[in-house]
């Protein structure tokens, strides 16, 4: 967003007609700006959270992501997952915690809480929101993608009072699910 702001800013302070002269200055400063918007866009271009660009070689086989390339390593890690959900019965306020917000496109349900991204094992906001709502999750789904797991492990414990009242029911390497044995 900020490139084309900086491309704007620098094309609108231009001389509108053709007998006004810029500077030497304002001429060069405004071809080097030029010149770094156009370094940045291509930067973006080449590199993503996946990785460099021209390591995106394969397709995704199918799913919300069909055709879209990735890496080998994330297109296998995402097919697992779908593999995973496919597996599972679809619950009514699912939560998926670690900031996973691609299980609700997977799962093709409503986000169990009011945000796909600003849950966390870890944070309160998920206690904040039962106790605001009176909506307790039926089913918990820990992932190792957030991004204050820096280890790539599951979240030992999850921040929510009552937790003991859900268990294991499925457990991959991608995923656990815990799922409420006794409603409230």
């Amino acid at each position: 967003l900020a490139s084309p702001m900086l491309l704007a800013a620098a094309l609108t302070s231009w001389p509108d007609e053709p007998d006004q002269q810029a500077s030497p200055a304002l001429l060069g400063a405004k071809v080097a700006l030029v010149a770094l918007v156009i370094a940045v866009a291509a930067v973006g271009l080449l590199f993503t959270p996946e990785g460099a660009t021209p390591t995106m070689t394969r397709p995704m086989p199918s799913g919300p992501f069909m055709g879209i390339f990735t890496t080998p390593a994330e297109a296998d890690r995402l097919t697992a997952i779908q593999d995973d959900l496919v597996g599972l019965s679809r619950t009514p306020r699912t939560v998926f915690l670690e900031r996973f917000p691609l299980g609700y496109l997977l799962e093709g349900m409503r986000p169990g809480t009011y945000s796909t991204w600003a849950t966390s094992a870890t944070s309160d906001r998920l206690q904040t929101y039962i106790d605001a709502t009176g909506k307790t999750p039926r089913r918990i789904v820990l992932t190792r993608f957030g991004a204050d797991l820096q280890d790539g492990e599951f979240p030992e414990s999850v921040n929510l009072r009552g937790i003991e009242r859900y268990r294991e029911t499925f457990r991959s390497d991608e995923l656990v699910v815990l799922d409420l044995t006794a409603p409230q």
